[in-house]
């Protein structure tokens, strides 16, 4: 959600600050149980660090 619809992964942050809020949002608009919050948000920054490993590799190439 932060990826696809905000602009918050632009952000020096890149959304680590808003994502608990926004995925309590989501969990009660969407009826998430705690698990899948939990989930959703341990999916979301692996795939900011995840990223922030391939900018760091490309930094240390260039």
């Amino acid at each position: 959600m932060i990826r696809r619809r905000s602009r918050l992964w632009l952000t020096p942050d890149r959304g680590r600050v808003a994502a608990p809020e926004i995925a309590s949002g989501l969990a009660k608009a969407l009826g998430w149980s705690a698990e899948r919050t939990r989930a959703e948000q341990r999916e979301f920054f692996a795939a900011l660090e995840h990223e922030d490993r391939l900018l760091l590799a490309a930094r240390e190439v260039a």
